[in-house]
């Protein structure tokens, strides 16, 4: 048996590997004198004939019966060998199938057959897809301004890229498989010409057949930007990375343009988005809201849009106890807590020492409160909801979160007996509906103890101005 691999790419670089196993394509060497001759590898089923596979120059007696190929009957008897070679067998096996073998016989005949290509093998439509890609309606001959990235993404996330709108040539030529695909922009290279947008739908349901396409892509793009501030002070944030603080246009779609990555203003596809915030990064006087939603409805056409934002932030602090006693500093110690919307924006919360709270700048909204303790008396929750519905407003928030540590203790065996030796380290989890979950300490005995968190909220009433 022969083998044979190879990669074949088409557009986006997609490789499509093939593995060909051949039967029926290789011959043994020929056997001299009395010696059994090897037999050809077995092949398909064909039409009857081919021979004993016998010995070289030489003679010897009659070719015994042919071995049986793959597909095909058993080979007949080999006649009588000569100096000149020996004729056919009678009855051989199909075209295609297993050469016989022959004790002492001549030169074989025709067993096994050539090797198929790899184009008999498998065949992979592909179709010719070209186009020009233009913003605007213009070329972008110049990469300072910017590049975006065009590609066919179909229903199962196969993509094939087209090109870029950076092109040299003007055009684009590629090889994709027929199917039905979206078309799909995402910023390649930053600059002021090119939406900033990633992940943004430009048209659904191009259909790629047997027939070559020609696929024209136009990227508009319109400018937006954007003054900000927070509480009514001057907005500090500069030009940021989104993810280490600014604001975003998103949809429904999953589509995001990124406003403050260089500046207060970029180039956005047409849509209806909200405008998020992120303020991770911004300092512990900025809200650390990770993805806050701050306006709604946001039309973007084909004339500028200026926006003009005033983000609200109202400080939280957060007392934490374990059955009614205060949570000592942190030193190596983690206390991990976190606000969380529905939406799934996060806003972390710092350990002030000063005060020996839990505290953060966040924008009003209604959050559930969670937390991840280590090291803290044996409690050790991890991403526990201990809080539902905690109001944010305008106002300061102070409140009073007293956990109660319940001891759990599990008495461990492997297949009855206490766990001792290679198998005595392994660990137990405690998991809730939620996702939390708690781990038993395990020191090497049989017994994993622990203390398990519920939660006993205390809010205080009292709210100071902001």
């Amino acid at each position: 048996m022969a083998g044979a691999e190879g990669p074949t790419r088409l557009a986006g670089g997609a490789v499509v590997l093939a593995i060909v196993t051949a039967f029926g394509c290789g011959s043994s060497a020929p056997a001299t004198g009395n010696e059994t001759g090897g037999g050809g590898k077995g092949g398909s089923s064909g039409a009857a004939g081919g021979s004993a596979n016998g010995g070289g120059a030489g003679g010897g007696s009659h070719g015994s019966g042919g071995v049986i190929g793959p597909g095909g009957a058993s080979g007949g008897s080999g006649d009588g060998g000569g100096a000149a070679g020996g004729s056919s067998g009678s009855g051989g096996v199909p075209a295609g199938g297993a050469a016989g073998t022959g004790h002492g016989g001549t030169s074989g005949g025709a067993g096994g057959g050539d090797c198929p290509s790899l184009g008999t093998m498998i065949d992979l439509s592909a179709t010719t897809v070209s186009g020009t890609i233009t913003v605007n309606g213009a070329r972008v001959t110049d990469v300072s301004q910017g590049s975006g990235a065009i590609s066919l993404v179909g229903a199962g996330g196969d993509r094939a890229q087209l090109g870029t709108s950076w092109l040299a040539a003007g055009s684009y030529s590629v090889l994709v498989m027929p199917g039905t695909y979206d078309l799909v922009y995402d910023q390649d290279l930053p600059g002021p010409a090119l939406p900033v947008n990633s992940g943004a739908t430009l048209r659904n349901g191009i259909v790629v057949g047997a027939s070559p396409l020609a696929l024209d892509v136009d990227i508009p793009a319109t400018n937006v930007s954007i003054t900000s501030t927070i509480n009514h002070a001057p907005f500090g944030g500069g030009a940021r990375d989104f993810h280490k603080g600014g604001f975003a246009l998103v949809n429904a779609t999953g589509d995001s343009a990124h406003l403050t990555d260089r500046g207060t203003s970029a180039a956005v596809l047409p849509g209806t988005y909200d405008l998020v915030f992120n303020g991770s990064g911004l300092g512990s006087d900025m809200p650390t809201n990770s993805a806050a939603l701050i306006q709604s409805g946001i039309v973007v056409g084909a004339a500028p849009v200026s926006l003009n934002v005033d983000v609200t932030a109202t400080k939280v602090w957060l007392t934490l106890t374990i059955n009614g006693v205060a949570i000592p500093a942190p030193n190596g110690t983690t206390i991990d807590a976190s606000l969380r919307s529905a939406s799934g924006d996060v806003v972390q919360l710092l350990f002030d020492a000063s005060s020996n709270l839990l505290t953060a700048w966040v924008i009003p909204g209604t959050y559930d409160l969670y937390y991840t303790f280590s090291n803290i008396d044996g409690v050790s929750n991890q991403s526990a909801k201990i809080r539902t519905g905690l109001v944010v407003a305008d106002t300061t928030v102070t409140t009073t979160v007293d956990v109660t540590a319940t001891p759990v203790s599990i008495a461990a065996t492997i297949n009855g007996a206490a766990p001792t030796g290679a198998n005595g380290q392994f660990e137990l989890f405690l998991r809730g509906a939620a996702g939390e979950t708690f781990g038993l300490p395990n020191d090497g005995s049989s017994t994993m103890e622990g203390s398990l968190d519920r939660p006993r909220t205390r809010t205080s009433p009292s709210r100071a101005g902001s």
